[in-house]
C-alpha cells in the first residue's frame, strides 16, 4: 500500500470521523426491524426507512442512489470506469431483545468511547463505511478508473431475498467486499443447516416448554409443570444455590425459569444456552407420566454444548475448524416438543451425512425431523489475489503483520455474491464494564469503539484504491 495514500486517507478520516459517526446515529435509531410488507417497502416501514436515510447521507456527498423497491435494496454510484467495486451491507437488523443496560437499542449514544445501539456493527457501520469511501474516492481523486459502489440491502436478518434480487437484476460488480463480519478478510463461510425437530410422543405433566427467538443462543427459557406431589421439592433442591435457575408456582403449577449468556448462532463460543439449561435442570427430577422424562432427556442431550454431539453431527476440518449446532428455539406445540436448530457446517460437514445423523438421533430417542433446509457458503484460496490484496491493505493501516485470513460461521450476503469477500468491519472489542452477553451483534449493548470506526473507514478506503490496482 502507498505510502504517501495512505497518508492521505488518514488526514481525510481524522477530519471527517465526527460527522460519519452522527451520520451512524442517524441510522441506528431507525427500528429496521423486519415488519409487514407495505406498498413500496416488501420487508416493512423502518428497513425501508433505513433505505431512505441512506440514500439521503448519500446525496448530501453528490453521491447518486436509487433504490429498487419491489425487492427492497438500495444502490449507490459514484465514479465512471469500466471496473467496478462495491461495499456491500444491511440496513436491517435484529429484534432489540433484552437486558440493555447502557442505552436503548434504538436510542444510539457514545459512552467511554464505544458507540451503542443496536444495528452499530450489525451492519450500518457497513453502510457508512461505504459511503465515505465513495465520498473519498470523490473528494480526493482517489481510484479515478473505478466505478465505486455501496450496495445496502433491506432482508438481510430474514432471507437474504434483497441480495438475490440484485443479482438477478444488477450487473455483477468486478469486486463485492462484504463489511458484514470482521476483519481480516474471510477466505470462508461454512454452509448453514436450519432444522426442526419434534417429539413423536406429548407431554403430559408439562403444560408449556419455550425459550429463544431466532439468531442468537437464547438467553431465557421457561417451563410450566403440573404441580404433583413431591415435584416442588426435587426442583427446589435442583434450584437450590443456582443463579441461572427461578422457581415459582401458583396453585396449579411450578413454573421454572433458566437465565443464558446469549451470542450470535454463528460465534456460540462463550455462550449459555438458557433451554439446555432449563432442560438440564428439569432432566434431575422424577417427572410423572411414561414420556415426559424421556423427552426432556432426549432434548437435553441434543442441546448440549454446540459441538452436535448429542445429535451425532460432530465434525471438524484442519482449515474451517468445526462445525456448531445451536437450539435457538424451543416451543410446545399440542404439548409435543419441537427443537429448532442452527448449524454452520465446516468443509467436508455434508448436508446429507448431517441430515442421516439427526434422523439416527431422531430414531433412537423418540422425535421426528420435521424440516431441513441447507445454504452453501463459500471457500476461497486464502493466498488469492483479492484476499491476498485486502490482507495487504489490513496489514498496512493496522500495521499488524501477522494477521492471516480466517473462515467463520457467519452467513452473510457474499454467499449469493459473484466476486465477493467478507471484509470486517469488527475488531472484536467490547468496554470491559459490560456483562458476559453483552456487547456483540446479535446481543444486548451492541457496541463498537470509536476509535475502531476511525481505523475501519480508513481500511475501507484503502481496500477501494487496492482494488483499482487489482481489477
Amino acid at each position: 500500500m502507498d505510502a504517501e495514500q495512505l497518508k492521505i486517507i488518514d488526514s481525510f478520516v481524522d477530519k471527517n470521523a465526527a460527522g460519519a459517526l452522527e451520520e451512524l446515529l442517524e441510522l441506528c435509531r431507525i427500528p429496521s426491524v423486519r415488519g409487514e410488507p407495505e406498498a413500496g417497502a416488501p420487508y416493512g416501514r423502518y428497513p425501508k426507512e433505513a433505505l431512505l436515510k441512506t440514500c439521503e447521507i448519500a446525496g448530501r456527498y453528490g453521491i447518486a442512489s436509487r433504490i429498487n423497491e419491489e425487492d427492497g435494496y438500495a444502490v449507490l454510484s459514484c465514479g465512471e470506469g469500466d471496473k467496478s467495486a462495491a461495499i456491500v451491507a444491511h440496513a436491517d437488523v435484529v429484534p432489540a431483545g433484552e437486558g440493555w443496560t447502557v442505552t436503548g437499542a434504538f436510542e444510539p449514544r457514545v459512552k467511554d468511547g464505544f458507540i451503542f445501539g443496536r444495528g452499530v456493527i450489525d451492519d450500518k457501520l457497513g453502510i457508512i463505511a461505504g459511503i465515505y469511501a465513495q465520498r473519498a474516492v470523490k473528494e480526493l481523486k482517489l481510484a479515478p478508473s473505478l466505478r465505486v459502489l455501496t450496495v445496502a440491502g433491506s432482508c438481510e436478518e430474514s432471507g437474504m431475498k434483497d441480495i438475490k434480487a440484485f443479482t438477478e437484476k444488477e450487473p455483477a460488480p468486478d469486486l463485492c467486499i462484504v463489511a458484514d463480519s470482521r476483519f481480516p478478510a474471510c477466505f470462508c463461510e461454512k454452509d448453514i443447516i436450519n432444522l426442526t425437530v419434534f417429539s413423536d410422543k406429548p407431554f403430559e405433566n408439562v403444560s408449556e416448554l419455550a425459550g429463544g427467538a431466532g439468531g442468537s443462543v437464547p438467553a431465557s427459557a421457561f417451563a410450566r409443570i403440573k404441580n404433583a406431589p413431591g415435584i416442588k421439592k426435587e426442583l427446589s433442591a435442583v434450584c437450590a444455590g443456582r443463579e441461572d435457575l427461578e422457581l415459582s408456582e401458583t396453585p396449579e403449577e411450578l413454573v421454572l425459569k433458566a437465565a443464558g449468556i446469549p451470542a450470535h448462532t454463528a460465534h456460540p463460543e462463550g455462550s449459555k444456552n438458557a433451554v439446555h439449561v432449563l432442560l438440564s435442570a428439569l432432566s434431575k427430577i422424577d417427572l410423572p407420566g411414561e414420556n415426559d422424562l424421556n423427552i426432556i432427556k432426549a432434548a437435553a442431550a441434543a442441546t448440549e454444548g454446540y459441538l452436535g454431539k448429542g445429535l451425532n453431527i460432530e465434525a471438524e476440518d484442519e482449515k474451517t475448524g468445526y462445525l456448531t449446532s445451536v437450539c435457538f428455539k424451543a416451543e410446545t406445540r399440542e404439548n409435543a416438543l419441537f427443537l429448532r436448530f442452527n448449524i454452520r457446517a465446516c468443509r467436508g460437514a455434508f448436508f446429507e451425512d448431517i441430515k442421516a445423523g439427526v434422523l439416527r438421533f431422531c430414531s433412537e430417542r423418540g422425535f421426528t425431523l420435521e424440516k431441513a433446509t441447507h445454504r452453501e457458503g463459500y471457500y476461497k484460496d486464502p493466498a488469492g489475489k483479492a484476499i491476498s490484496a485486502l490482507m495487504d491493505v489490513y496489514r498496512a493501516v493496522t500495521k499488524d503483520a501477522d494477521a492471516a485470513p480466517f473462515c467463520t460461521g457467519g452467513g452473510t450476503y457474499a454467499r449469493y455474491l459473484k466476486n465477493a469477500v467478507t471484509f470486517g468491519p469488527d475488531f472484536l472489542r467490547t468496554p470491559d464494564f459490560l456483562p458476559p452477553g453483552h456487547g456483540r451483534e446479535h446481543q444486548p449493548d451492541e457496541c463498537y469503539s470509536f476509535e475502531d470506526f476511525k481505523k475501519a473507514l480508513k481500511i475501507y478506503i484503502a481496500a477501494v484504491c487496492a482494488a483499482e490496482k487489482i481489477l
